[in-house]
């Protein structure tokens, strides 16, 4: 045996012993993906409890021209480019039996096509599920907008070059260790899955396998929609939903505008042309008349402040055309407008406490959520910190308050 091959065994010994990922998973991985040429999937293992994984973060397969943000329009710069990324994995997670963790936003996995795995929510909270028609190509990924190329629904096999055989097939692997496979059955039997979609083989909660599959038969095809494990460096949810718990430790994240596709509120009132400034307000108006005429409404065809005289202006703008209320299309990089983007109203009474399991099923829905949660938080605070304010208002200035 060459000084090469006994190298290579001892790295895989000192790899996949007492881990997660079983001796057949591992040792596949990597004589199979990782050291294959020009592999965009890399393992190693710098110590006994760790693994390494290195993607290129470029998918390999097709992908599309158009990704839709609405029935109409194409998303801008939605082009994937070379987004390489290290992460590293405990070697030997145990997969809890009475806790679910929430995945947080971002790279929660990595696919043997060394393409990142983001969880099941996109902009705002909302299951991607419910994203409009065209969002994901082909292959049921997208990119983000810097360009990051992932999964949040199952990869299509044949995209990650896996053959079509009816057999369970390791398509990635999660941070908190636990391998990823395209398919439900083990040993020929069909698995129930857990409210991560994954299972224990055996019973075993060291082989804790995730399940994600394409146009599957569980009713979701995400790719993971909540944690078994603890990943090495955990992050907090911003969405967290109903029913799971915190990553324990974990890293506060930025919001980031509560969700990657920009637009503000739904175009929140100014998208309507600013008021004021609309039609094309008359001079001072002939001879000014009195108060009458048909007053005029909000900038339809509102009549002057009188009869025939021209008041303040022939046709004053009044707010401008069509006023933007609360969302009335909002845009995206200037063109493009989210669907269903309207704000409702709700009552601090009424704020979610925390978002629905799965997440959002529309945009408008999570939009005034996240409106009424920021405004309630705001009341709270302005409201705790008015008695020090008032304070200092009586100190320095001496405007107090009068005890009732």
């Amino acid at each position: 045996m060459s000084s090469l091959a006994i190298v290579a065994l001892m790295l895989v010994g000192q790899m996949y012993v007492c881990s997660a990922l079983t001796l057949f998973e591992a040792t596949k991985l990597y004589y199979t993906v990782s050291i294959q040429p020009n592999s965009p999937f890399k393992i190693s293992s710098p110590d006994v409890s760790t693994y390494r994984i290195y993607i290129n973060g470029y998918p390999r397969h097709p992908t599309s021209e158009c990704y839709n943000i609405s029935a109409t329009c194409c998303r801008r710069n939605a082009t994937a480019r070379m987004t390489p990324k290290t992460i590293n994995i405990p070697k030997n997670p145990v997969a809890s039996d009475s806790t679910s963790y929430c995945a947080p936003m971002g790279l929660i996995g990595v696919t043997i096509g060394g393409t990142a795995i983001y969880n099941h929510l996109e902009a705002d909270c909302v299951d991607v599920n419910y994203m409009p028609d065209g969002s994901f190509d082909e292959c049921n990924g997208h990119p983000s907008p810097n360009g990051e190329y992932h999964f949040h629904r199952a990869p299509k096999p044949s995209c990650l070059g896996l053959p079509n055989d009816n057999q369970p097939h390791i398509i990635g692997v999660a941070i908190d260790g636990f391998p990823i496979y395209d398919s439900d059955i083990y040993n020929g039997v069909k698995q129930t899955l857990d409210d991560c979609g994954g299972f224990k083989p055996d019973g075993d909660a060291t082989r804790y396998r995730y399940v994600s599959l394409y146009h599957g038969t569980s009713g979701t095809d995400h790719v993971i929609n909540c944690f078994k494990g603890v990943p090495l460096e955990p992050k907090c949810c911003n969405c967290l939903e109903c029913g799971l718990q915190q990553l324990p430790n974990c890293v506060e994240m930025n919001r980031g505008g509560a969700g990657g596709r920009p637009g503000g509120a739904g175009g929140v009132g100014g998208a309507g042309g600013a008021g004021g400034a609309g039609g094309r307000p008359g001079g001072p108006g002939g001879r000014p008349g009195g108060l009458g005429g048909r007053p005029g409404g909000l900038g339809r065809r509102p009549g002057g402040p009188g009869g025939r005289p021209g008041g303040p202006g022939s046709r004053p703008g009044g707010p401008g055309g069509r006023p933007g209320g609360l969302g009335s299309q909002g845009t995206q990089n200037g063109q493009c407008g989210l669907p269903d983007r309207n704000i409702q109203y709700i009552t601090c009474e009424q704020c979610d406490q925390c978002v629905p399991r799965g997440g959002y099923t529309s945009m408008q829905t999570a939009r005034s959520q996240l409106f009424c949660k920021r405004r309630c938080q705001a009341n709270t605070t302005n409201t705790q910190t008015r008695p020090g304010m008032q304070n200092i208002l009586c100190r320095v200035f001496g405007i107090c308050q009068q005890q009732g």
